[in-house]
């Protein structure tokens, strides 16, 4: 680029400075660089915008999202403040996607039935299980005779009197009434006693008898009145005659001699994912010795997600993170479980999960697989490979209101109503803050911080912020003075990255700051956009646009340019002086220069190839700028006062 200087080597093309004076700006710095690419030494038009899709976007939608599930599928939103991110299991079957910013409530999206969106959050028992203690063999009770004559065995039930606890059993009181049996030879009597375990048991009738029914219970002697003869009975011929006599069975239960514990249960759900729920409370306490029987209610979920429960058990622990042990997992309509398992058969520990609390923003996923999001003064954490459990002892509370959040591999800056934090770690417990040395509060949500060339950018109410390594800088403070930031409306500020340049509108104003060495330029836009959307796979920046409310991909049809617009400084000379040659170095057939002298156009010329030119004779003047615009790359510009300073 020459203008009135010796012939020489282009220097190149620069951007915006709205920071200095357009007399006192570099050489190659801009008054205006609108819709320019400033990679190289050159100055070049973006591509125009291509129509992707009429049917996404309406004039309400803030956030766009392209979602990859069985198809491709844009999801779109009215909120600005959508997070979403991808799956931290690799190769998820159900294709998961999560996002804040919708209903206050922690999203997932995926392959999935019967509704491909749902809550994070599952359904939690509204209640602890109950449980009932009864004894394995004596819960239930009947008696009954057996004797035996020469023409077979006949039974004869008993009254049951009365069934009394004891410290070692039960006393099992009947009532046998008088019976009279004809038989040629001495029949046998026994007692039977019936259980719900055992079914019928035979205790013979004769002298002390002690049956061991298995290796816990034994039934003691029976103990009768009025004992008559070695059969119990008195005989007239071949007539026996049994009198009415009560029957005491002692019961010994062995299991009741033994230690008891203090047992606890709790209840979790299961949804069709494999997602297990945060537990209920804690049950009331139930002193069970080892082998009674537990009969245990559950609750039931409505949630039509929900497909299983699991039950607990502690081991003489109330404590919710230690001495729960699985007990078993049964369908969601399963309303009672018989619980015969001693303490020492249960392996199995409870893992504790915890819901995301209503209201997180701004969801992030670190590179340890976990996902970060916040809500007021408070950083929340997930558990590794699990968006759906948020645990509260991962919590790391701040000294003012989170704004937005950013991921730099194992680094997530928390942009605040204050000074920024640094928070590190590979895994959610190890989480650790550090507060950054800068003064410099964030003036939007999330959606006005992007990451460009592992740099984190948000706006500030001074300008943008640059942190990176652990530090921040103001980074547009030589460009735009912090006193005039407030003119572009930055809490208003939408960010986006693409080609390692940040893509920020505001209710006012588009910029693309270029961060290939830093902040190298500034350029604007007039492309209207009403949301941005970034997707790597495509490498493409898609956005709905601001007139039509359709999907465009931006910069994708290099077939149609837009027309770029480049506005040299003010060049001031103390001698009045006039141009009166130009050269352009384009291809291109449509550029357009135009010359103004004292800020008041004096010379329009179109520029329909690279060749030398004599400019119309103009009066001398000391000021002057000259501007361009076109379709087409431009390469250099010399404007002279002879035609050997333009002609290389």
């Amino acid at each position: 680029m020459l203008v009135k200087m010796p012939p020489r080597e282009n220097i190149g093309f620069a951007g915006i400075v709205p920071a200095i004076d357009p007399v006192k700006i570099p050489y190659t710095y801009a008054q205006t660089a609108q819709n320019c690419v400033l990679d190289g030494r050159t100055l070049a038009p973006w591509g125009s915008p291509t129509l992707e899709d009429a049917s996404v976007g309406a004039s309400t939608t803030r956030s766009i999202y392209k979602y990859r599930g069985d198809t491709d599928e844009w999801l779109t939103w009215d909120e600005d403040n959508i997070c979403v991110v991808k799956s931290p299991i690799n190769q998820d079957v159900y294709k998961r996607i999560y996002w804040t910013g919708e209903d206050d409530k922690l999203k997932v999206r995926g392959a999935f039935t019967p509704t491909a969106t749902r809550d994070v959050a599952l359904d939690t028992p509204s209640s602890a299980p109950t449980c009932a203690l009864a004894d394995q063999y004596a819960e239930s009770y009947g008696g009954r005779t057996a004797i035996t004559t020469d023409s077979g065995t006949h039974y004869a039930s008993m009254t049951l009197q009365s069934v009394v606890e004891t410290d070692v059993g039960y006393d099992i009181t009947c009532a046998m009434a008088e019976e009279v049996h004809v038989s040629t030879t001495e029949p046998t009597l026994s007692f039977q006693l019936n259980t719900t375990a055992k079914g019928w048991v035979s205790y013979p009738g004769i002298g002390v008898k002690t049956a061991i029914v298995d290796g816990s219970v034994t039934f003691a002697e029976e103990q009768l009145t009025a004992i008559i003869g070695a059969t119990y009975a008195s005989k007239t011929g071949t007539t026996y005659t049994w009198d009415s006599r009560q029957v005491v069975f002692h019961i010994n239960m062995n299991y009741k001699l033994q230690t008891h514990e203090t047992i606890y249960y709790l209840l979790t759900y299961v949804d069709d994912l494999g997602q297990e729920s945060p537990p209920s409370v804690v049950s009331s306490s139930y002193l069970r010795h080892a082998e009674q029987r537990a009969t245990i209610t559950m609750p039931v979920s409505s949630d039509s997600f929900i497909e299983k429960k699991r039950l607990y058990r502690s081991a003489n622990s109330s404590s919710l993170t230690s001495g729960f042990y699985f007990v078993t997992e049964e369908d969601n309509a399963t309303t009672t479980y018989i619980d015969w398992n001693r303490s020492e058969d249960l392996v199995e520990t409870l893992s504790i999960h915890d819901n995301p609390v209503d209201g997180m923003q701004g969801l992030v996923m670190m590179a340890g697989a976990f996902a970060l999001a916040y809500k007021d003064r408070t950083l929340y954490a997930s558990e590794q490979n699990n968006i759906s459990s948020w645990l509260p002892e991962y919590e790391i509370v701040l000294d003012a209101d989170i704004k937005a959040l950013s991921v730099v591999g194992n680094e997530c800056y928390v942009m605040t109503a204050d000074q920024p934090f640094l928070i590190t770690g590979a895994t959610p417990d190890v989480l650790t803050s550090s507060k950054l040395v800068i003064n410099q509060s964030c003036v939007t949500n999330n959606r006005g911080v992007a990451t460009v060339a592992s740099r984190t950018i948000y706006p500030s109410p001074d300008g943008l912020v640059t942190l990176s390594g652990g530090q921040g800088v103001l980074t547009t403070e030589d460009y735009i003075q912090p006193r005039d930031w407030y003119q572009y409306n930055p809490d208003t500020l939408t960010c986006e990255t693409y080609n390692n340049k940040l893509f920020a509108f505001s209710d006012n104003q588009f910029f693309v700051f270029d961060f290939t060495e830093g902040l190298k330029t500034i350029t604007t836009l007039n492309v209207s956009m009403l949301s941005m959307f970034y997707d790597s796979i495509d490498d493409k920046l898609y956005f709905i646009e601001g007139t039509t409310n359709d999907l465009f991909s931006f910069d994708t049809n290099k077939i149609a340019l837009l027309q770029l617009t480049w506005k040299s400084k003010k060049f001031w000379e103390v001698k009045p002086w006039r141009p009166s040659v130009v050269r352009v170095e384009t291809d291109g057939n449509d550029a357009i220069l135009r010359l103004y002298a004292n800020n008041v156009l004096v010379s329009t010329l179109n520029i329909a190839n690279d060749k030398a030119r004599k400019i119309p004779k103009l009066r001398a003047e000391q000021q002057w700028e000259f501007e361009i615009l076109s379709t087409s790359e431009i390469r250099d510009i010399r404007i002279a006062d002879n035609m050997g300073q333009v002609v290389k």
